[in-house]
């Protein structure tokens, strides 16, 4: 499975949909992937812009049934800045099945 591009394909498709988002880039690849993910402020601003850094564990099993599993870390050349607050996303996951 080629997952950049499905990553870069779902960029985009969230970008358009979801305005509460600025940014989401793919960091790293594979069948884990690492993304930076960038909010934009909140009411009228008093919610401060946040950026995570989420990783992100696809797992396909028989039966057309997918585990989504993520959770915050830290990753080298992405550390915190004072343009946003670093957000953190505690492990959470999701079950896909038809």
């Amino acid at each position: 499975m080629d997952y950049k591009a499905i990553a870069q394909q779902t960029a985009e498709q969230v970008l358009a949909y979801n305005q509460d988002l600025s940014g989401w880039k793919l960091i790293k690849s594979s069948d884990t992937l690492i993304c930076h993910t960038i909010t934009q402020s909140f009411a009228m601003g008093s919610i401060s812009p946040r950026d995570f850094i989420d990783l992100v564990h696809i797992k396909h099993y028989e039966r057309n049934v997918d585990i989504i599993s993520t959770k915050s870390v830290d990753f080298p050349g992405y550390a915190p800045t004072s343009t946003y607050i670093r957000g953190f996303n505690h492990p959470s996951g999701y079950v896909c099945s038809p």
